[in-house]
């Protein structure tokens, strides 16, 4: 016996339920950051994404937090199933984040992968405080 979506199949037998459907999820792997990494400026968010049919390019996700990032910021190769987003770390406040990658395959299978980074800008970190600067160096 085999319970399968909506229908169910008993050994050879069908019943109401399509053979082709895909039940399998796809996979994700953060290839990087490396979980309880420290993190500052610029870094690329790497995963690998990889599915036996096919990854829902509309359905992929990336989170900071519970943050949903700006999907037109993401570049994702079909072809090598690698998923690149340049993170700008500056623009968050020193923390510890959960970053996490949902994709979704054609069929609407579920997958997600999930890291936990530090985020450590050091002291200053000039895109917040460029005005400030500025303005103390155009006081001298």
């Amino acid at each position: 016996w085999d319970g399968v979506g909506l229908g169910w199949r008993v050994f050879d037998i069908s019943i109401g339920y399509d053979e082709n459907t895909d039940f399998i999820n796809p996979t994700v792997f953060i290839i990087n950051p490396v979980d309880l990494s420290t993190l500052n400026s610029i870094i690329s968010i790497k995963a690998e994404l990889s599915d036996n049919y096919g990854i829902d390019e509309s359905r992929i996700n990336i989170y900071i937090g519970d943050e949903n990032v700006d999907r037109t910021m993401l570049n994702y190769d079909n072809q090598t199933g690698i998923l690149m987003f340049q993170w700008d770390t500056s623009l968050y406040s020193d923390d510890i984040y959960r970053l996490r990658v949902v994709v979704f395959d054609e069929e609407g299978n579920r997958a997600e992968a999930q890291v936990t980074i530090v985020i450590d800008n050091g002291l200053i970190a000039f895109n917040k405080w460029w005005p400030w600067l500025l303005f103390i160096f155009a006081s001298i």
